[in-house]
């Protein structure tokens, strides 16, 4: 919240309208004072992006600065072909990190949020043709793997865009309610109220999410419980 509380502060000092955000970066517990709608979900997977280079080596070191996931590299040694599997943190939009990892030999790959990258294929060439052929020639250098929800929930909310706005300015959210993509909201709240009772966001070491099977929701949660330190599936 250290990022987005200062924007909602913009946004009740009427310094703003709206706010675009990452609903997974959102802490869990939001200002009485605004409210907020969602776009339509994109996949919520989570992906592994292996350097070429690296994926005959045995033990393979991936980046990334989320708990959740280096706690998934764990796990993940019972379904890869590799002795071990260590993280390292790393920082930066997908570009920078994409680069970071080409130019280590220390580091072998990068574990992130496949909307992400889902969305630089979809809008990328559209905001900048020159930046996403360079994308696209970094990626390319990656071998790609998919994580099932199943046994890999992702982050609450992730892979969705909320947008927030003042519970006082109607205006906004007339027309923001004609946008609104009701189960993409719904589904992301109750992911965030689950979240809530760990006591925090997507700092912890906690993955949950809703998927629809047969024309029926679960909601799958895996991780550290704070309170026991046990982990939970």
């Amino acid at each position: 919240g250290i990022f987005t509380n200062s924007l909602t502060e913009e946004l009740l000092s009427k310094n703003v309208n709206l706010i675009v955000h990452s609903f997974k970066d959102l802490p869990v517990k939001s200002s009485k004072k605004v409210s907020f709608i969602c776009l339509e979900r994109d996949d919520p997977r989570d992906v592994i992006l292996i350097k070429n280079s690296s994926i005959k080596k045995k033990e393979l070191v991936i980046a990334t600065s989320s708990p959740r996931r280096k706690y998934y590299l764990k796990l993940l040694n019972d379904y890869l072909p590799y002795k071990s599997l260590k993280a390292a943190t790393i920082r930066g939009n997908i570009q920078t990190r994409l680069k970071k990892i080409l130019e280590s030999d220390k580091h072998d790959g990068v574990f992130m949020a496949k909307a992400a990258i889902d969305r630089v294929f979809k809008y990328g060439e559209k905001v900048d043709q020159t930046e996403f052929k360079k994308f696209r020639n970094l990626f390319n250098k990656f071998e790609k793997i998919v994580l099932p929800i199943s046994e890999f929930p992702s982050a609450a909310a992730q892979g969705c865009i909320a947008l927030e706005y003042r519970n006082d300015d109607l205006k906004t959210q007339r027309i923001l309610k004609k946008i609104n993509h009701d189960s993409s909201l719904n589904d992301c709240s109750l992911e965030r109220k689950y979240l809530a009772k760990w006591g925090g966001g997507c700092s912890l070491d906690i993955g949950v999410t809703i998927e629809e099977f047969h024309n029926k929701k679960v909601l799958i949660a895996r991780g550290k419980d704070t309170f026991t330190k046990k982990y939970f599936y």
